[in-house]
């Protein structure tokens, strides 16, 4: 594409930045970063989200955290793809983002729900059950992988 003289734009690179992600290459992502950089384009809605979504498969939270605080637009997609970066390594963060999406006014997606669900199961009972009050209250209902995590939990409680 490049070699025709293409310029590729955001969501051409964004889909290509997943990619990346998918394989976790933090190579061929950086190289994507730097075409993003060169258009004027690593701020965008898509592009961005992509970006801390390399960052965290690829196992860079701070790279992410970076990114995303940068963005001009933040989404829930970003948002899902930065909690789902620190469910794995920072629990206690990622239950901060879903708090600060909450208050931001960003209505939470399946995929945050689950996430965050997810994250608690390996954390405090009462934190999970917080968490699940509250998504309750945004009236999400059950269904099979909100019932798996929530099976889960009971089976870390009996150990």
């Amino acid at each position: 594409m490049i070699l025709e003289r293409f310029v590729p734009d955001e969501a051409c690179l964004a889909s290509v930045l997943s990619a990346c992600a998918n394989i976790q290459d933090p190579n061929k992502g950086k190289q994507v970063h730097f075409l993003l950089v060169k258009n004027g384009l690593e701020s965008g809605l898509f592009a961005g989200s992509s970006l801390v979504d390399i960052n965290c498969k690829c196992g860079n939270v701070t790279s992410a955290t970076e990114v995303f605080f940068c963005l001009l637009d933040r989404s829930v997609v970003s948002t899902n793809a930065l909690i789902s970066g620190y469910a794995q390594s920072n629990v206690s963060y990622a239950v901060h983002l879903f708090q600060n999406m909450l208050v931001e006014g960003l209505r939470p997606s399946h995929v945050t729900i689950v996430s965050i669900l997810d994250a608690s199961s390996d954390q405090a009972y009462m934190l999970g059950r917080q968490l699940h009050t509250s998504i309750l209250k945004l009236g999400f209902s059950y269904d099979d992988e909100f019932l798996a995590i929530s099976k889960r939990q009971r089976n870390l409680m009996k150990n």
